[in-house]
């Protein structure tokens, strides 16, 4: 099992080194590893591995791996790819992983793993440095020809040659990692902004980085009043100037001149009459009607009778 350092990832950029060229050794294909224990979220952006060259063509490998969560003393493969490598016969010089944007959740445990081939030699002393920035030094894992899928390795008593750089990627230290690292946080300047961020209506600014702000409360499709739309109560869906206005209930619903009047027109404001919302009397002065004159020439036609 690892026994891991207390010592964390730092939250800024910085590049760091570990152990010293005093010896370099190998003896066959194998994985070195240093274990990363992490307190902020940080990105890796380089990782480093000093080596000797005794007339190799095999490719070195760097690698990332994450513990997992059940089994801190587990490790499972996130990334590996190619080393850059313009190292001389019989020169020293760096194993270089080129560009990288390994993103490092906090509170978790990872290891960076350079795959050394045999014809490959190492730098390491048994001094190491003191309280290595970025955890201890994992150990050795045996392999052939290949960077393993998981492994298991027992801490060594000596250090390699390594540098890892890092940048911090969550600079408001909200919990969310930055967009430009594949993160959630829209604003890594700002602590109020964040994919858990409460959404603040109206205000012009996306918290919780949906890719908008918030300008309808009720999601009936109708922008606010208060954001420059036509919804006067964008907390009731049954409300905006899209609803068919009902006459007489007090209620506006288009939000056009208030609740509709029913003597407006036959069927009301927008031919909805609300029911019993209406009471209608006829005077002396109004017309008869139709059935009007039909009731009175009936009478007529009784008293010639």
């Amino acid at each position: 099992m690892f026994a891991l350092l207390c010592c964390l990832l730092p939250a800024f950029a910085e590049t760091n080194d570990i152990g010293g060229e005093d010896v370099y050794n190998n003896n066959g294909d194998m994985m070195k590893m240093v274990i990363l224990d992490v307190a902020d979220a940080a990105v890796v952006t380089q990782a480093e591995f000093a080596v000797y060259n005794y007339g190799s063509n095999s490719a070195i490998q760097f690698a990332l791996y994450l513990a997992d969560e059940a089994d801190p003393t587990q490790y499972s493969l996130v990334d590996a790819r190619e080393a850059d490598v313009n190292v001389q016969d019989n020169s020293q010089g760096w194993a270089d992983s080129g560009d990288v944007a390994w993103v490092l959740e906090p509170g978790r445990s990872y290891a960076v793993g350079v795959y050394i081939p045999s014809d490959w030699y190492y730098f390491y002393t048994e001094q190491g440095s003191d309280n290595p920035w970025f955890g201890e030094v994992a150990g050795t894992l045996r392999v052939e020809d290949e960077v393993p899928q998981r492994f298991t390795a027992e801490p060594e008593g000596y250090y390699y040659r390594m540098r890892i750089t890092s940048e911090d990627a969550d600079l408001d230290d909200d919990g969310v990692v930055a967009e430009q690292w594949g993160g959630a946080d829209c604003d890594d300047t700002d602590a109020s902004v964040g994919e858990a961020a409460e959404e603040v209506p109206y205000d012009g600014i996306d918290q919780d980085c949906n890719g908008a702000d918030l300008d309808d409360v009720d999601g009936d499709g109708a922008v606010g009043e208060a954001a420059g739309g036509g919804d006067c109560n964008d907390d009731n869906a049954a409300i905006g100037p899209e609803v068919a206005e009902i006459c007489g209930n007090g209620v506006d619903e288009d939000c056009v001149d208030g609740d509709g009047n029913c003597a407006d027109d036959i069927g009301g404001k927008d031919g909805i009459a609300a029911p019993g919302s209406c009471s209608c009397s006829s005077s002396s002065a109004q017309p008869l009607g139709f059935l009007g004159l039909l009731m009175v020439g009936g009478l007529w036609r009784r008293r010639r009778t």
